[in-house]
């Protein structure tokens, strides 16, 4: 059935691809073109002369490349992945029932595009055509085309949106239609080298790179994961379908956001601004903490996020003004451990990947600057899954002007805030009476919290960025000031609305 008989209305072209131009039939009609050439299921148009034509015609090689990816996309995505086909435009547009691409010359910014044509209502849900663009001089324009076709796809599925989602997906589906391609992780780095952002930042290019998190999803669950989402989508928003795909097999979003961070590390790659490591702190990678006082031996903590679990260490500072070197030794009779990862975070939230020198029986790191940071966390990555009952030995060293440990410190996280942060302190020797009060730049006291007695170790205060009579206070700096018997500390924290 095609769209026109199907009464589809009409919508201004809304680019789903790797199109910074929109560029849709109604601003280029299919009839400006002088050639095509045709496969079963699409029809290519170009121009035979000038600067638009493809590269090396009247040779048809690079117009049958786009043609045959095409065709190897529908086929995989229809039969091997069952999903909806994808609408072509009928009657509206090329007087045929073929999926329409137009080739010609984008420039160096654009690689193609794929336009939303006319929508129509079917058994209570939208579906929308499309048409294709792609440039006329690929370099890989097998998986352009791939991306642009599954733009499509979405379009007969869900059209309701754009977001990362999208865009990851229609990279993932290259993944899916060319797994022979082996050269596919390199189509994200060379091209956006943006992954050491956290997953969800919007930019022009991050969102493509972010494909990799399906292809761990798959790893770590199915391979018809993808495929379940995008026909979950049809009837709910794409977020909702994936946080119901994922509670199939006992995973959260936060979770596998965490994973992520684990298994870019533990496949070899890390923050070297190629792949998705841990540039910065993602919601989720929080392991389980041991605190402890240096030296230290004997302490270790669990967080199974990732099926094959790891072990997660964390040591606080400061401790010494020098350097921190952390040792860790396996026992001989448990399986070698995949990766090591040692993160370090300073006291403004700052994240540092920080690599190890592999020595006999161990691993040793050198922590720098151990006084700027908060504390350092040990993520051991297991191949073959870990033994909670297993003996594990760490051990740390001061280097340098060792001090005893500050009788209080304190940090606000996050810092800037919108609606809250929290104010985590730590506390040595006997309980004490704390006191905390927030100061404007004016150092007029704007917040204060009564005499508090804690204990020793780590407490917290909450702040939701009000005053003492609750009125939220606008934008800017403010400083808390907390005492505890002699021991004073002043940190700045960033209101930001």
């Amino acid at each position: 059935m095609t769209n026109a008989e199907r009464q589809g209305i009409a919508d201004a072209p809304i680019v789903c691809g790797n199109g910074e131009e929109s560029v849709g039939p109604d601003q280029q009609r299919l009839g400006d073109y002088d050639e095509f050439r045709d496969s079963e299921h699409f029809r290519v148009h170009f121009y035979s002369t000038g600067p638009d034509a493809p590269a090396g015609w009247p040779d048809p090689a690079y117009v049958d490349s786009v043609l045959a990816a095409f065709e190897i996309a529908f086929r995989v995505f229809r039969d091997d992945l069952a999903l909806p086909i994808a609408i072509p435009d009928g009657n509206r547009r090329g007087g045929h029932d073929l999926y329409d691409c137009m080739i010609r010359d984008l420039g160096d910014e654009v690689s193609g595009s794929a336009s939303r044509d006319s929508c129509a209502w079917v058994e209570g849900h939208q579906i929308c055509s499309g048409t294709m663009l792609l440039d006329n001089d690929l370099r890989l324009p097998a998986r352009i085309a791939v991306h642009e076709y599954f733009h499509l796809v979405q379009l007969a599925i869900d059209p309701r949106g754009r977001s990362w989602f999208y865009e990851s997906t229609a990279t993932w589906a290259i993944h899916a239609a060319l797994p022979e391609d082996l050269a596919l992780a390199y189509y994200s780095i060379e091209r956006f080298l943006q992954p050491h952002l956290p997953l969800t930042t919007l930019t022009d290019t991050h969102e493509y790179a972010a494909y990799l998190y399906w292809v761990m999803l798959e790893e770590l669950t199915a391979h018809d994961f993808v495929p379940n989402v995008m026909r979950r989508s049809a009837d709910v928003y794409w977020e909702t379908a994936r946080d119901e795909e994922l509670a199939r097999y006992g995973l959260t979003y936060e979770a596998t956001l965490c994973s992520l961070a684990v298994w870019s590390n533990s496949t070899g790659l890390h923050d070297d601004g190629k792949h998705f490591a841990n540039g910065a702190w993602y919601p989720g990678l929080k392991p389980t903490a041991v605190h402890a006082e240096l030296p230290f031996n004997d302490h270790k903590g669990i967080r199974d996020c990732w099926p094959t679990g790891f072990h997660a260490l964390r040591v606080e500072g400061p401790g010494t003004r020098s350097s921190l070197q952390l040792r860790f030794r396996q026992p001989e009779d448990q399986a070698p451990y995949r990766k090591m990862i040692l993160l370090a975070r300073d006291l403004d939230n700052g994240i540092a990947h920080i690599d190890g020198r592999e020595e006999a029986g161990g691993w040793v790191w050198e922590v720098p600057r151990w006084n700027r940071l908060q504390d350092v966390t040990l993520l051991l990555v297991h191949l073959d899954g870990i033994d909670p009952e297993a003996d594990y030995e760490y051990d740390a060293e001061e280097h340098g002007e060792s001090f005893a440990r500050e009788a209080l410190t304190l940090v606000a996280s996050p810092n800037p805030f919108s609606s809250e942060t929290e104010l985590r302190a730590y506390l040595l020797g006997d309980p004490s009476d704390v006191t905390a009060r927030i100061f404007d730049v004016r150092g007029r006291l704007v917040r204060s919290w009564r005499e508090l007695t804690v204990p020793p170790g780590e407490f917290a205060l909450e702040w939701d960025g009000t005053d003492s009579r609750g009125v939220r206070l606008p934008s800017g700096s403010y400083f808390l000031d907390l005492r505890s018997g002699d021991a004073q500390l002043t940190r700045r924290v960033m209101i930001l609305k």
